[in-house]
């Protein structure tokens, strides 16, 4: 494995449980001690990760900030009306039968209820949300790319 992947790897694993030892990404990884205190030490640099003795933690202030991003529901309620407004507003140019880049926000959430109305419309968007909006249009594809 490409360490790049190895360390994104190691990144989603310290997100999700908070620690981890280096034995268990030994055996994970099937790559030496060694290899894993390199890829810890690097994460280290880049205030990923707190190296600890047999393994590696969550660094706290990256875990405050996360945790401190409120979720989409919650934006999606913050100033709605405002929002709504805005999203009307914004799609009453747009007619079927057009190319429409979508990026991700609860602004362009709102905008992209009402153009799921529109005809043979192609969507590109890189947002889950928009996405799920676009997709009821029986007759318009969606492209949600990777990345």
């Amino acid at each position: 494995m490409v360490p790049e992947n190895r360390r994104n790897k190691i990144k989603e694993i310290i997100m999700e449980k908070n620690f981890v030892r280096v034995a268990d990404l030994v055996n994970l990884f099937n790559v030496s001690e060694e290899t894993i205190r390199r890829d810890l030490t690097q994460l280290e640099k880049i205030n990923v990760v707190k190296k600890i003795y047999g393994g590696a933690v969550f660094q706290d202030e990256l875990r405050n900030a996360i945790d401190s991003i409120p979720s989409i529901l919650k934006r999606k309620e913050k100033n709605f009306a405002e929002k709504d407004k805005i999203g009307q507003k914004a799609a009453e140019p747009i007619k079927s039968n057009q190319i429409i880049v979508l990026d991700a926000g609860t602004t362009t959430w709102c905008i992209a209820r009402y153009l799921k109305k529109l005809k043979n419309m192609f969507f590109i968007t890189n947002s889950i949300n928009v996405a799920n909006e676009c997709i009821y249009s029986k007759t318009s594809s969606v492209y949600l790319p990777g990345g």
